[in-house]
């Protein structure tokens, strides 16, 4: 397992969790809302098992990652 950070083109930083073998087929996790990169910690061994490499992000603003910038349409600035 392993804990990541990157930074998207637009600046903000968005966290991920890598699980299981990392030269596995890679997956993504898309979890609900709230919820987190660390919701699937228990998977690793199991992922490792099958070969699988799960990838599970935080979404804007939770976790590690940034929160994304509200547009207000009328003026088109960021609030």
């Amino acid at each position: 397992m392993q804990e990541n950070m990157m930074t998207l083109a637009d600046g903000r930083k968005l966290g991920f969790w890598e699980y299981g073998d990392k030269q596995g087929v890679p997956v993504f996790l898309f979890h609900g809302t709230p919820g987190s990169r660390i919701w699937f910690l228990k998977d690793d061994d199991i992922a490792n098992t099958l070969g699988i490499r799960f990838i599970a992000t935080d979404r804007p603003g939770y976790g590690l990652s940034d929160q994304k910038s509200i547009v207000v349409f009328s003026t088109g600035q960021p609030i």
